[in-house]
């Protein structure tokens, strides 16, 4: 799929549970650093998720715990702090 396709088939699906781009991409990028993911299909080998459509969902977390959903201001919560380490 594309970044484009993914981006329809998310608001066909999950409206208003998706996070912005920005932080999409913040959370991908500690993915692709993590010893569990698997880059040449871009799943989770813990989860099993395909994680370029995970890290648009506001719902959800790293099985890991390496990044945390909810809302926007995640990551200025302090058990996410971790991300400004990358």
């Amino acid at each position: 799929m594309t970044e484009e396709e993914i981006e329809k088939e998310l608001l066909n699906v999950h409206p208003n549970s998706t996070v912005s781009k920005s932080l999409s991409i913040k959370r991908l990028a500690i993915c692709e650093t993590c010893h569990r993911f698997q880059k040449a299909l871009k799943i989770c080998k813990e989860c099993t998720c395909f994680m370029p459509w995970k890290t648009r969902l506001d719902y959800v977390d790293c099985p890991l715990g390496k990044w945390y959903g909810s809302d926007e201001g995640e990551f200025t919560r302090q058990k996410s702090q971790r991300i400004n380490d990358y």
